[in-house]
């Protein structure tokens, strides 16, 4: 008896509980969906922003992005050009977003006067940890603490004293090059050019090399998994939570689900990891590099000491280390390899630019038994810094918009107010290929930043008189710019010097500048074919 009043009593509780959890889930569902058409009321017609042309899919929701980088793998700077084109100058990509096109706009978002927070989003997708680097830190006051421990290590005179370590790396690519051609095999010029900037980053940065040079036809496993990895920012960056989600998972696992393609990533950040608390354990281990490295300023710091400057810049512990090494590594190798491999590509398919460089580089470097020109003598050649300042501008840097936040106060951008908590940037590439800064923006043309225009070349063909070097925005402006670009710039004369000097280098195939085809994911992520070149060793000469 008593049994079945039991079940009487579930069964009425049953009958009167299920209704009420379908009144409560559909009475959030019409919750959810009165929410989401207010705010999308709101967006289009009361927000702060509702002023500025642009989309109205756009002004409700940001999951048009997403869907377009995600669902439609389509360009951001392409979509950004065709609304610009319809909408002006200033338009609204966002909810509480907006995008300039002017280049002048650049130097009213990114100067040294602007101490403008990054925007989250974009930034923290970086992260692979639950810490952040210098780069990802969003608060200006914060990330400077940080970046004032390593500026000293990147500096013009720093970078000068380590130029023996990007030499030796170039010395070891020639090495491999020259082999390879004893054996009739071609190389790929993108897999040559970023391995030797891994390797370069790794070795003056950690005084430890990755080897990637030494890797079987250049494809050291890691490489081959950053190029797997760029894209997947796109979803970091538009579902935010998924880093964190990743972030929960250990290296084993990343392998394990990963695949062959992931497992790079996952040994070189183990790598890095096991150098790091190598060090900690045994400090005496920085006494052995041959070279100051990052850990010298960075690992007191874990153990509880002040760095030089007396500033603490709070508690670090290993992984706030490996943050900042890992970003070097990828910011290191993704930027400079992009504008080696961009500048590579167009001077080997255009014999007039490859004639006029090699002229050149003889005439500075007449015996190649002699050794190579220091770096502070190679960018004094003309021709060879047009060369890299012009494979810097088509390479972009990062190629997506660099946001801040405009302050609570508002500021006047662009000949335009806009109010404060506003998320702005201004994608590189509308600088870069600027019409009016760079006649004929989409070719590859050094004779553009020479101080003499010659005879055959009109301002319509490509020279433009009054164009700066501030022009060049690959490395951002401003007090968030690139912290590597003094090693940047080294590795780029040397490499071209080295490599247009020491071989005769032609595509394999009917490949050239037309192949050099990429996506927009943080910075250029290359989809076309592989470049395969036969680099020829040019006879020393007593």
């Amino acid at each position: 008896m008593a049994s079945e009043t039991t079940h009487r009593m579930t069964t009425v509780s049953a009958q009167h509980i299920i209704p009420h959890l379908f009144t409560m889930f559909v009475a959030t569902i019409v919750l959810v969906a009165i929410w989401t058409l207010a705010s999308w009321i709101y967006n289009i017609y009361l927000h702060p922003l509702a002023k500025f042309p642009g989309p109205k899919l756009a002004a409700m929701t940001k999951l048009s992005r997403a869907h377009l980088e995600l669902v439609q793998q389509g360009s951001l700077y392409e979509k950004l050009s065709q609304l610009h084109s319809v909408y002006g100058d200033v338009i609204r990509i966002g909810p509480n977003e907006l995008h300039f096109s002017r280049p002048s706009a650049y130097d009213d978002i990114y100067n040294a006067r602007n101490k403008w927070c990054k925007e989250s989003d974009m930034y923290l997708g970086m992260s692979v940890t639950h810490k952040i680097s210098t780069i990802s830190t969003c608060e200006y006051s914060q990330a400077k603490k940080k970046k004032d421990l390593l500026t000293p290590f990147f500096s013009r005179r720093s970078i000068l004293d380590l130029q023996s370590i990007v030499q030796e790396k170039m010395e070891e690519v020639c090495a491999v090059l020259t082999d390879r051609h004893k054996s009739g095999q071609t190389s790929n010029i993108r897999g040559v050019v970023r391995s030797f900037v891994l390797d370069t980053i790794t070795s003056i940065s950690f005084a430890q090399s990755f080897g990637a040079i030494q890797a079987p036809d250049f494809k050291l496993s890691a490489l081959l998994s950053m190029d797997i990895a760029m894209p997947i920012y796109r979803l970091f960056f538009n579902f935010p939570v998924t880093r964190s989600v990743l972030n929960l998972f250990p290296f084993w696992f990343v392998e394990l689900v990963g695949g062959e393609g992931l497992r790079g990533f996952s040994q070189m950040r183990k790598r890095v990891m096991n150098q790091i608390e190598s060090i900690l354990a045994n400090e005496d281990l920085l006494n052995a590099a041959t070279h100051q490295t990052i850990y010298h300023d960075l690992i007191p710091l874990c153990l509880g000491r002040r760095g030089k400057d007396g500033n603490t810049t709070g508690h670090l512990d290993k992984y706030d280390l490996f943050e900042e090494a890992w970003l070097l590594i990828f910011a290191g190798t993704d930027t400079t390899g992009n504008a080696l491999t961009v500048g590579m590509v167009n001077v080997i398919d255009n014999p007039q630019i490859y004639g006029k460089l090699r002229a050149e580089l003889e005439k500075a470097w007449p015996s190649l038994s002699g050794g190579a020109p220091k770096y502070e003598e190679l960018e004094k050649l003309d021709y060879l810094k047009a060369v890299v300042k012009e494979s810097l501008r088509l390479s972009h840097g990062v190629v997506i918009p660099q946001r801040r936040i405009v302050p609570s106060q508002g500021a006047r951008i662009s000949d335009h107010f806009i109010p404060g908590n506003t998320i702005i940037g201004v994608s590189n590439q509308f600088v870069h290929l600027s019409p009016i800064l760079f006649p004929n923006p989409h070719q590859f043309l050094p004779e553009r930043w020479l101080k003499q225009s010659p005879s055959t070349m009109t301002v319509s063909e490509g020279y433009n008189e009054e164009l700066a070097d501030a022009d060049i925005v690959a490395f951002s402006k401003g007090p968030r710019s690139c912290l590597g670009i003094n090693l940047a710039y080294c590795e780029l004369f040397i490499a071209f010097a080295n490599l247009f000097r020491r071989f005769d280098i032609k595509f394999d195939k009917d490949l050239g500048a037309k192949d050099l085809i990429f996506e927009e994911a943080l910075t250029a992520h290359f989809v076309g074919p592989d470049l395969d070149v036969i680099a020829t060793p040019v006879p020393y000469i007593q």
